[in-house]
């Protein structure tokens, strides 16, 4: 969240290394917790989303950081005004220590004007089996500017380029209801010039 040096947990299996320690008091109810194991702690320099994209502007971001996604959230506030959307890795219980999650990232992107829309995909464990049907652990979430205040930004932006961008987003994560708001509710021309009925009846074919 600020350009700063940082610890950073290197753990047994590298996918999982994390800004925060494991929570082993809680992973110990799960098989296999030897893979959160730190194996070494790295001293690194870290930066902002904002400080990285000052002279970009950014349409969409997807993080997936293992439990540090509201600390790069809080260091890119002002590039959140700019997004159109946001896929977010969160999790449901501290599988590390003091870690934000999903309700916190959930409010803070509320607050920032983004809607809660779907879990696209959730990771459950077992107490004695590593596989899908057991308690939810974590999720990717999507977020998004909700069709209405997406409407209002461009009434006021004029940016055309905005609707390729947003409706490109809404035919890939399968958002019939976002599409077919927009086919009722932009301005006729838009709809015609951008295809959206044609994208909508893609979409309606893909999910079936």
């Amino acid at each position: 969240k600020k350009k700063d040096k940082m610890k950073f947990y290197l753990y047994k299996k590298e996918l999982c290394s994390s800004i925060y320690k494991p929570n082993l008091s809680y992973l110990k109810k799960f098989p296999d917790y030897d893979r959160f194991s730190v194996v070494k702690e790295l001293d690194i320099q870290a930066t902002t989303i904002d400080e990285e994209f000052k002279n970009t502007k950014i349409d969409f971001v997807k993080i997936d950081t293992e439990g540090g996604e509201l600390d790069i959230l809080k260091g890119g506030e002002k590039s959140l005004h700019n997004l159109l959307g946001l896929e977010v890795e969160s999790e449901f219980f501290q599988l590390r220590i003091n870690q934000p999650l999903f309700n916190e990232i959930k409010l803070f992107l509320e607050n920032k004007g983004f809607v809660f829309v779907d879990f696209l995909r959730i990771s459950r464990w077992e107490r004695f089996k590593l596989r899908n049907t057991g308690q939810p652990q974590f999720a990717d979430v999507l977020f998004l500017k909700s069709p209405e205040s997406f409407i209002s930004e461009l009434k006021n932006s004029k940016n055309e380029q905005l609707i390729s961008k947003y409706v490109t987003i809404l035919c890939l994560y399968n958002r019939v209801d976002y599409l077919q708001f927009l086919i009722e509710n932009l301005n006729s021309e838009y709809v015609d010039k951008f295809k959206i009925k044609e994208l909508l009846h893609l979409v309606e074919k893909k999910i079936k």
